[in-house]
């Protein structure tokens, strides 16, 4: 199971990336939808499906559809959960508002953020040298992916 976990490429999705691709918009759902193209599983906790859930609430979406994204993605085996607590984040690595998004790179359980916060991506070098995760705008993600290869067909089941 670690030899898994090390071969996966494991990404936190912001919120302000997540609902947005919920929300169908354009270049929010196309990275999105490409992520799991290329075979990442995406990174949750409850800090962060909270999060998520009142957001959606707060734009007027019924913020229990995440729920529905969550079930899809484990369906697909497309998701993993980190119980790391985000009272373990220092300020140098986050604002306070976004420590869950960053709590899941402290034992380098997730590789990537997929953030356009600006908090966030000020901090992008402390994270990556502290915790070896890699802060991606949408525009820097979409690059970076487009690049890997797809998922072969084969291993649909082990996505």
């Amino acid at each position: 199971m670690a030899s898994l976990q090390m071969s996966e490429c494991r990404i936190v999705v912001d919120t302000n990336v997540f609902v947005p691709a919920m929300a169908h918009s354009e270049e929010e759902s196309r990275v999105y939808a490409l992520l799991l193209r290329k075979c990442c599983k995406v990174v949750i906790s409850v800090h962060i499906t909270a999060e998520y859930q009142s957001v959606m609430n707060t734009f007027g979406y019924p913020g229990n559809m995440i729920f529905l994204e969550i079930g899809r993605l484990q369906v697909m085996n497309k998701l993993r959960e980190c119980d790391e607590s985000p009272d373990g984040v220092s300020e140098d690595l986050a604002p306070r508002k976004d420590k869950h998004i960053v709590a899941p790179c402290l034992r380098r359980y997730a590789h990537y953020i997929i953030s356009g916060d600006a908090g966030i991506k000020a901090k992008r070098e402390t994270i990556r040298r502290q915790t070896g995760a890699r802060v991606l705008d949408l525009q820097e993600a979409e690059r970076e992916f487009s690049a890997k290869a797809d998922c072969p067909p084969d291993t649909a089941r082990d996505r």
